[in-house]
C-alpha cells in the first residue's frame, strides 16, 4: 500500500448514477462508446481510463455517481459539458495485476492496510485502467485508489 496523491488531470467523461451489483452492465461497451464519442469531438486521448467513484459505501445496492474519464489535451480551454478537471486525491493506493474478478479482494486487502495504518477509508476511490484485456484478463493491470480521510 502507498498513500499519494494525484495531481488533477484534465479528463472528458460520462457521468452515472448505478449501483454495485449494476457496475457489469456498464464494462465493456460503455467506455468504448465515450472514447469515441471524444474522438469525434477532437480531443486526444493522453492517458490510461479513470473510473471516478463518488458516494460508494460497498453495500451492492446503494447508489453512487461514477464517472468513466479519459484524461484529454484540453483544446483551447474546453467549455464542453463532458469535459472538467478531476481534482488532486489523497489516497491508498494498490496495484492489481489480474483479472478484475479479483477486485474486491484487493479492495479488502487495501482497507484492512489503512485501518492497520491508522486511515480511514472515504466514500470516494477511483480506478485506473493501465492495462486492459479482455481476451485474456491474466494481463489487466489497476491502480485502485481508495480515498483517505
Amino acid at each position: 500500500m502507498e498513500i499519494k496523491e494525484t495531481v488533477r488531470v484534465f479528463v472528458y467523461f460520462k457521468q452515472i448514477i448505478t449501483t454495485l451489483k449494476e457496475l457489469n452492465n456498464i464494462v465493456g461497451n460503455t467506455p468504448g462508446y465515450v472514447a469515441q464519442e471524444l474522438l469525434k469531438k477532437g480531443y486526444k486521448i493522453i492517458g490510461p481510463q479513470i473510473w471516478n467513484y463518488d458516494g460508494i459505501d460497498g453495500n451492492p445496492d446503494s447508489k453512487f455517481t461514477l464517472e468513466i474519464c479519459f484524461p484529454v489535451d484540453n483544446i483551447s480551454e474546453s467549455k464542453d459539458p463532458n469535459t472538467k478537471y478531476l481534482s488532486a486525491f489523497k489516497s491508498a493506493c494498490l496495484v492489481q495485476k489480474g483479472p478484475w474478478s479479483e477486485l474486491p479482494k484487493v479492495y479488502s486487502v487495501l482497507i484492512d492496510e489503512m485501518g492497520a495504518k491508522g486511515y480511514k477509508p472515504s466514500n470516494r476511490c477511483r480506478e485506473v485502467y493501465h492495462v486492459c484485456d479482455f481476451v485474456n484478463p491474466e494481463n489487466c493491470i489497476t491502480e485502485i485508489q481508495l480515498g483517505v480521510q
